[in-house]
C-alpha cells in the first residue's frame, strides 16, 4: 500500500515525532510511504519532503495577522503538496497537524474532494 503522511512537523514535536514513527513502521512492514510538512528544517531522508519555505511561513502567519484569517494562504506549498500527491498517487492520505503556516487548507480539502469524487 502507498501511505502519505502530512503533517505541519517531520520527528519533531509530537505530531511531527508521530509521523515519523508511522514512517519508521509502515515501513518496515512493506508499504510505501512518503511524508510531506512545512515547518522545520530540511530533511535529506528519502521520501520525506519539506513543502513550504521559511518565507512562505513567515508570510502566511503575517497575512493571518492581518486579515484575521487562518489557514488561507501558502498557494505555493499547497501546490507542491497537490503535486506530490499526483506522483506519488497514494492509496492513503493521513492527514495530521494541518495548521502552523504551510498550507492553503481549504484548496487542499476541495482538491482532495474532487479526486476521490466525495
Amino acid at each position: 500500500m502507498k501511505i502519505m503522511q502530512v503533517d505541519v512537523n517531520y520527528a519533531f514535536s509530537s505530531t511531527g515525532k508521530i509521523v515519523a514513527d508511522l514512517v519508521s513502521g509502515l515501513n518496515e512492514l512493506g508499504h510505501a510511504t512518503a511524508a510531506f510538512y512545512g515547518r522545520g528544517a530540511n530533511s535529506n531522508l528519502e521520501n520525506v519532503h519539506k513543502i513550504s519555505s521559511d518565507f512562505e511561513v513567515v508570510l502566511h502567519a503575517l497575512s493571518t495577522r492581518l486579515t484575521g484569517l487562518t489557514d488561507g494562504f501558502s498557494p505555493l506549498s499547497t501546490n507542491r503538496l497537490i503535486a506530490h500527491i499526483e506522483s506519488f498517487k497514494p492509496d492513503v492520505i493521513h492527514l495530521h497537524d494541518l495548521h502552523g503556516y504551510y498550507l492553503n487548507i481549504e484548496d487542499l480539502v476541495v482538491y482532495l474532494a474532487i479526486v476521490t469524487g466525495k
